[in-house]
């Protein structure tokens, strides 16, 4: 029997409640999102100490994703400033073209995720498939997301 949307929200915030690293809070959002959303591609980055640039700390999938983001992208200023989801689904030009991390992705979305209130990572999610990702897929992320901004969680590394 599968888990539906709920269920997963209430696991993850569950064993967010009881992180106690940056670390674990990352693997905790990578599992659940992929256990949710069933991605071919999943990627979690963390702004580096110098803010410039993210650096990619946790990927699941075959395909191959960037190390390195630049922080200064439009992508990474719309996430952190906006703290809304954003959505590619379909490969077009777009300001938002980096939500697709492998030239072989049609669709992605992407969150900002902050830990008491200062900027810590961003989780980047993608499919092979064109307009994968719905209201309710989105609707799971920004759920997923709000569980780890709504708790004041010790965050030692």
């Amino acid at each position: 029997m599968s888990l539906n949307y709920t269920d997963l929200l209430l696991e993850a915030g569950h064993l967010l409640g009881k992180a106690k690293t940056k670390n674990t809070i990352s693997e905790i959002l990578i599992e659940y999102v992929n256990s949710g959303l069933q991605p071919d591609l999943s990627c979690f980055y963390v702004q580096e100490k110098s803010k410039d640039q993210m650096k990619l700390i946790i990927k699941r999938g075959f395909l191959e994703a960037p190390k390195i983001f630049q922080n200064k992208s439009e992508l990474f200023s719309f996430l952190f400033e906006s703290k809304e989801v954003a959505c590619l689904n379909t490969r077009k030009e777009s300001p938002f073209q980096e939500i697709l991390l492998n030239e072989s992705m049609s669709s992605g979305i992407a969150a900002a995720i902050f830990l008491n209130d200062k900027e810590f990572g961003v989780l980047v999610v993608n499919s092979l498939q064109t307009f994968n990702f719905k209201k309710k897929e989105l609707s799971f992320l920004e759920n997923l997301v709000s569980l780890v901004i709504n708790q004041d969680l010790i965050t030692r590394s």
